[in-house]
């Protein structure tokens, strides 16, 4: 139903009812729960096309955190949900990051007062570097884990976007080397 609503509601009311709902329910004692709040969540954040500006620091500070916590869930349920939708999360993050970008660029060759200042952590580059080592990490779980189906939901879903996020070299040191090590264990 939160897939539905977020069709049809604003951004701001996305990133400010929604995704807070979904957070908490990321930590719900359900395992089912859990596994539809990480696939909702993937779904509500990618159809966003505009953040403001209070929600730059929205994937380092508050998903990524309790996204981080998934692939050591005790519930295989729950980590194939993140392995069908950690591409989705990942291209999501860039987004955002690009869009935080674009926009802190045109202020300053706007010279438009911003008002209330709001801290980046640091340069492009070295902000999308973060978003590259924590997905890193989280793909590295999940194609390491003992259950059969949480690889396969990985390949199934997510792998090719996520050569796309990495990009040519890191595809390669990160996807190939896992999922030659994958095909090879029987």
């Amino acid at each position: 139903m939160m897939r539905t609503i977020a069709n049809y509601v604003s951004d701001c009311s996305i990133l400010e009812r929604i995704v807070p709902f979904l957070h908490l329910l990321i930590k719900d004692k359900w395992p089912s729960v859990r596994a539809e709040a990480i696939r909702t969540l993937s779904f509500c954040l990618s159809v966003i096309r505009k953040v403001p500006r209070s929600d730059f620091n929205l994937f380092p500070e508050y998903i990524l955190p309790v996204i981080l916590m998934v692939p050591k869930d005790i519930d295989v349920q729950v980590r194939v949900a993140l392995a069908e939708s950690v591409a989705e999360l990942a291209l999501s993050s860039h987004r955002f990051l690009e869009l935080a970008q674009l926009q802190m660029n045109q202020e300053a060759a706007g010279d438009e007062p911003s008002g209330v200042q709001y801290q980046i952590y640091g340069t492009y580059d070295n902000e999308l570097h973060q978003l590259h080592e924590t997905f890193q990490s989280i793909v590295v779980h999940l194609l390491s884990d003992n259950d059969s189906n949480v690889k396969r939901a990985f390949l199934t879903h997510s792998a090719g976007k996520l050569c796309t996020f990495f990009g040519a070299q890191k595809a390669k040191e990160v996807i190939l080397s896992h999922m030659i090590t994958f095909l090879n264990d029987k």
